[in-house]
């Protein structure tokens, strides 16, 4: 890690779906939930960045899961690009980014598919496959089920980006006192 690298950045996505999933379905960000922590875990910050899809609408299934709707994204919602300029702002180009599961590559694809710079990176930390190492499984948990194992009491709602990446910073502080790291 650089000396000068004093923060980690977690996010965590929320993306248009489909119920059943469509065959060549291409899933778009909704909204990123970023959470700024510094190097013991500690929350510094918290933003929620709501995206207008350009392809998708928000069905049904998706406005029951993550309680976001196609005119409330539309009204409040600001362009890819955009968010994306945002990220980089907070630094996103030279912190490391953390995440439960591989957010990142949602990030990699869909700018790759819109024409986009990636505003990651490019190191990465999958919490979720560092959890299964440390308990020597292969079995992929559910954040929710890191939320009851280490003990956290979860902040907000399960499915809500900025809350997501809220509780996986807080299960971060968890495994790094837990496993002494």
């Amino acid at each position: 890690m650089s000396k000068k690298e004093k923060d980690y950045l977690v996010i965590d996505l929320e993306m248009t779906c489909e119920e059943p999933r469509p065959k060549d379905y291409k899933p778009e960000i909704i909204e990123i939930g970023i959470v700024k922590v510094d190097l013991d875990g500690n929350v510094k910050s918290r933003e929620q960045i709501l995206v207008k899809p350009v392809h998708n609408t928000i069905s049904d299934f998706c406005t029951e899961l993550t309680g976001h709707t196609f005119e409330n994204l539309k009204r409040n919602g600001i362009p890819l690009e955009s968010a994306f300029n945002k990220i980089k702002k907070l630094g996103s180009r030279n912190k490391k980014i953390i995440a439960w599961g591989e957010d990142w590559k949602q990030f990699e694809m869909e700018a790759d598919w819109k024409g986009l710079e990636n505003p990651l990176s490019g190191r990465y930390l999958n919490l979720s496959m560092l959890h299964s190492v440390l308990h020597r499984t292969v079995h992929k948990t559910a954040l929710e089920d890191a939320i009851e194992y280490y003990g956290v009491e979860k902040v907000g709602k399960l499915h809500s980006g900025v809350d997501d990446a809220h509780n996986t910073a807080l299960v971060f502080k968890a495994m790094l006192e837990k496993f002494d790291i």
